[in-house]
């Protein structure tokens, strides 16, 4: 599976510049099982049972290509959307009534944290994904197949996690592009990308079972303009919520089953 993402050269989103931080506080979890767990819109191709529908939990850093992001994760088969939010921006007219908007600051630190806890909490059993704006999920077969059939497909593996990649694409011409984000002519590396084996730092830092620290593209090529903690491009973005499970700053889970690339 392969999440892209359009983002500017830099790697940097502007911060949000919200008023006041409507933190997920302020979103009872009543409200949110019932955004999840009744969406707006049905799937047409047929009926999925509640454990194969996935929700999707997408966070809008800045302005850039938020209708296309919605628009996409709605053809991928999401049953239903929660768009967290700044006030500041604006939807467009037809996504109003076909997403459940919150409104939302993701630039106070730990923000995306606890508000992808929060989903997990009112909605536990339910199959999530999470990512940002311009960025796009691109799984196998996606061209005919939607998400759900394909968690259904993971679940009979009895996997309940799916790991990810973020590949950073990026404009050739940038006076063309000034924000690096050209939706026809996007580029990324084809080579330069690794895995190293991930230290368990409670364990003498021993390797980790099934677990690999992913790198590569604009972040490996611009490593000395990034930080440590943000140059891997793995990430666990497709999930099976369950009482207990957390999510940690790394993008990774405090089940540490949940972090494995394979089955044991």
């Amino acid at each position: 599976m392969i999440l892209a993402v359009k983002r500017r050269l830099t790697g940097a989103s502007a911060a949000c510049n919200a008023r006041r931080f409507e933190g997920i506080q302020a979103l009872h979890f009543k409200r949110v099982s019932n955004a999840i767990l009744r969406p707006r819109y049905i799937l047409r191709r047929r009926d999925y049972s509640p454990r194969q529908r996935a929700c999707c939990d997408y966070f809008v850093e800045d302005d850039v290509e938020i209708a296309t992001t919605l628009r996409h994760h709605r053809q991928a088969g999401f049953a239903s959307i929660l768009v967290f939010m700044p006030d500041e921006f604006a939807l467009p007219r037809d996504l109003q009534d076909l997403v459940n908007r919150v409104g939302y600051n993701i630039a106070r630190e730990g923000a995306m944290e606890l508000a992808v806890n929060s989903v997990i909490a009112a909605a536990p059993g339910l199959w999530m994904y999470y990512c940002f704006n311009a960025e796009y999920l691109f799984h196998p077969f996606c061209e005919t197949r939607t998400v759900s059939e394909m968690l259904s497909f993971h679940t009979e593996e009895r996997r309940h996690s799916m790991l990810t990649y973020v590949v950073d694409l990026f404009s050739d011409d940038l006076d063309a592009n000034p924000d690096a984000v050209p939706l026809d002519r996007a580029h990324l590396d084809r080579s330069g990308y690794c895995a190293l084996a991930r230290p368990d730092i409670n364990n003498h830092n021993h390797t980790k079972e099934r677990q690999l620290d992913f790198f590569g593209g604009l972040r490996w090529r611009y490593e000395e303009q990034v930080p440590l903690a943000r140059r891997k491009i793995d990430r666990i973005a497709l999930f099976k919520s369950k009482e207990g499970l957390k999510l940690r700053e790394d993008h990774t889970f405090n089940d540490e089953e949940y972090n494995t690339y394979a089955c044991p």
